[in-house]
């Protein structure tokens, strides 16, 4: 289903590599975070649900782990001065590319990665070209953790002076950086390119959105 994908690597100078894998697990989840995930689906007082998309991310094995025993955690993100939260802001990353979001966990060709693949509620959904207005961005009124914890609002830890602007984002389920440029132009162009996208990127701030279905293991081989 996934073998044969290939992308650039960001800022490697044009190396290209295919993601190949090796085995597929399947995520039994919690009755709770199922229930959770198909409340989070309703469009309250109309129908039908809201838009889900099936979605990749890749993580260390480590952050797989804990994903697979307890959800993700949009509000975990940490905040770089150059990077800020991410191109889009403070929440969970996915992507619509298996072979992009291999380049999230970093890119082994000894060890290889994992990807997990999820079904997202990305609904009602903001689309932006240029993330120069989003990476600061806490999300602080959106980003939640699980049911299991009550889907409480996580606010970014003090110390942090980012705001989140004017414009309330919180009518919108998900925000969405749209491919505008290929990938492919090495380290000046990721960096002259680094508030566009190469692909299309997804950011979710809700917890109970995310439904982790499948681990993939995977190799990769530079061309």
């Amino acid at each position: 289903m996934w073998a044969g994908k290939s992308a650039v690597l960001p800022g490697g100078g044009g190396n290209e590599f295919t993601v190949k894998v090796t085995k597929v697990y399947r995520i039994i989840n919690p009755a709770q975070r199922v229930t959770a995930f198909q409340k989070a689906k309703l469009v309250p007082g109309k129908q039908p649900n809201k838009k889900v998309e099936t979605l990749y991310a890749g993580h260390s094995t480590a952050t797989t782990g804990h994903i697979i025993d307890g959800g993700y955690r949009p509000d975990m993100g940490a905040h770089d001065t150059q990077k800020g939260f991410g191109a889009l802001g403070r929440g969970a990353y996915f992507s619509d590319q298996a072979a992009k979001a291999a380049t999230y966990g970093g890119v082994d060709p000894v060890h290889g990665g994992t990807l997990i693949v999820s079904d997202v509620i990305t609904g009602k959904q903001k689309v932006v070209v240029d993330g120069s207005s989003e990476r600061h961005k806490t999300h602080n009124s959106m980003v939640k953790r699980t049911a299991g914890t009550n889907n409480q609002t996580i606010p970014v830890p003090n110390g942090y002076a980012e705001t989140d602007g004017e414009e309330d984002e919180s009518q919108y389920d998900s925000i969405k950086g749209q491919k505008s440029y290929e990938s492919g132009a090495g380290t000046y162009g990721a960096l002259w390119n680094r508030n566009v996208f190469d692909s299309n990127e997804i950011l979710v701030r809700n917890a109970d959105q995310i439904l982790p279905k499948y681990k993939v293991d995977y190799k990769v081989e530079f061309h």
